[in-house]
This record gives C-alpha cells, sequence and structure tokens, in this order.
C-alpha cells in the first residue's frame, strides 16, 4: 500500500492529507492484516531549499510513526531512481533516506530498499545493503535495465539475495517488476536465482 501521489511530503501543505491518507491507509492493513506501508519522499519543491524540505519530510514522518506504533505497523520510505523514471525526487540515495531515517527517530520509519532503483542511481548493491541493513525495512526486486524479472539484466541476484538472506533478513521480498512475456516463466527466473543463491557457500 503506498501514498499514491509522487508530490509526496516534501511541502508542509501537504502534510495534513498525507496524515489522513495514513489514518486511511491504517484501517485497511489493520482490515488485511499488512504490516507494512510505504509512502515516498515526493517531489522537489523549487520554492524550498534543501533543508526546509528535508525538515518538512522528517516532520510529517515523525508524525505519522506516532499514528503506526500502536498498530505495530512500519512505514517503509522508498528512494527512487531520477535517472529514468522519476526526475524530480527528493529522496533518491541510501545515503539520503538514511538521513531522514536518522532524523525521525522511530523504529516505525525504516527504508524500502528497491534494489532495481539502487542499482539504477547508485549501484554498490551489496555495500549499501550492508551499510544501511539496520534501516532497511522491506525490499523489492526487478532486474535493471528495463524492471525485468531476474536473469534478464544486470543484477546478480543469486549473491544478491544471497547476501540479504545472510544478514538476516527473513520477511518478504517485493516482485516490482514487468516481466517480459509470460508471468509464469518469470517466476521461473526468480526461482531459479533464489535457488542458486541457496547454493552458494
Amino acid at each position: 500500500m503506498q501514498f499514491s501521489a509522487f508530490w509526496g511530503i516534501t511541502d508542509p501543505k501537504r502534510k495534513e492529507p498525507f496524515l489522513q491518507a495514513i489514518d486511511d491507509a491504517i484501517e485497511v492493513a489493520n482490515a488485511l492484516g499488512v504490516k507494512k506501508l510505504c509512502v515516498v519522499a515526493g517531489e522537489v519543491v523549487k520554492r524550498l531549499e534543501h533543508e526546509a524540505m528535508f525538515d518538512t519530510v522528517v516532520d510529517a514522518l515523525k508524525a505519522a510513526a506516532d499514528k503506526v506504533k500502536e498498530h505495530g505497523i512500519t512505514i517503509i520510505l522508498k528512494p527512487l531512481n531520477v535517472l529514468v523514471d522519476h526526475p524530480k525526487q527528493f529522496v533518491v540515495t541510501s545515503k539520503e533516506a538514511s538521513a531522514v531515517i536518522d532524523a525521525v527517530g522511530s523504529s516505525s520509519v525504516k527504508i524500502l530498499f528497491d534494489i532495481d532503483h539502487q542499482q539504477n542511481i547508485e549501484g554498490n548493491l551489496s555495500g549499501n545493503i550492508k551499510k544501511y541493513f539496520d534501516k532497511i525495512g522491506y525490499f523489492q526486486l526487478a532486474d535493471h535495465f528495463g524492471s525485468d524479472q531476474p536473469g534478464t539484466g544486470e543484477i546478480n541476484y543469486s549473491h544478491v539475495l544471497k547476501l540479504i538472506h545472510g544478514l538476516g533478513y527473513r520477511d518478504g521480498i517485493g516482485l516490482e517488476m514487468k516481466p517480459k512475456g509470460d508471468p509464469f516463466e518469470a517466476l521461473k527466473h526468480l526461482r531459479a536465482a533464489d535457488a542458486a543463491a541457496k547454493a552458494i557457500g
């Protein structure tokens, strides 16, 4: 479940609509047993300085964290690449997302590490996953380039999945991918990568 508008929470005017969306999402999440809510910081607001936008994002997420904590829900903040899909986004890199998480200071707000997006914008997947692992609450995967299934691009998913598991991650991994051809064939690619990861000594 994602706060859908990519203008997000960089603008102070969006705080109250954002928090209302969080209230609505909590109600649906509780009904469905969902424990993670995806949000994006949103687009750069030209009239605002970087520090002002940063503080605005942090303020909104602190307020949202207070709302979700009692429900056992985690908000996961997703950095988005600016090279291909989302040219105006404010939070782009793992480092930027980590800075927001640190400033919020709540275990109810973590990073959504989208492997495809982060390969696109910064690379160094293994290094960044290790460095920020304690702040990562969820992973999404697709291959790069093109957001297709593992095995169609440049990401060594056998290595990446082995690393994530080895660091202790046991939760679900989202398949935010656009399969080439038959989606069941795409799942076979994914299972092959997973099997190879398990086979790595």
